[in-house]
């Protein structure tokens, strides 16, 4: 392969490791480092550049297993629902007893709370809801 060619092949290998830093899914990170690292194998190789090709060599298996790992992990994480669906669990909450009302349980972006009573709830636009929640403390909820 020719020089120019050879340094174009290394120039799109840098390209990738670049786009590897700017994704935030785990997953396309990983196909894009291993593209990268299938680019740096070929461009050690015919640039004779040893170091490069052996870092590459040994990374594409790390990426490899990492890009598996995260395959497996998706398949076993329940899928995200919309606002939609917590306002479904809200109205079905009002229809409860107090005593029910308090183990509703919201789990969004990984972060969890608890509704004590709901009051009110509506959704005023696009991805906001808006709505009052009451919490009694247990003396109170005793008479």
């Amino acid at each position: 392969m020719s020089a120019p060619l050879t340094e174009l092949l290394g120039w799109l290998a840098a390209g990738l490791t670049l786009l590897t830093f700017a994704s935030a899914d785990m997953r396309r990170l990983r196909l894009l480092a291993l593209g990268a690292n299938a680019a740096f194998i070929s461009y050690g190789w015919l640039a004779q550049i040893w170091p490069v090709l052996a870092l590459h060599a040994l990374l594409l298996p790390v990426n490899l297993l990492r890009l598996r790992q995260a395959l497996r992990q998706d398949r076993q994480r329940p899928r995200r629902r919309g606002w939609h669906h917590a306002m479904n669990k809200s109205k079905s909450a009002r229809n409860r007893s107090e005593d029910d009302q308090a183990k509703v349980r919201f789990n969004h972006a990984e972060s969890e709370f608890s509704i004590r009573q709901i009051r009110s709830i509506s959704a005023s636009g696009a991805g906001q809801v808006r709505g009052e929640t009451r919490s009694r403390s247990p003396a109170a909820h005793d008479h």
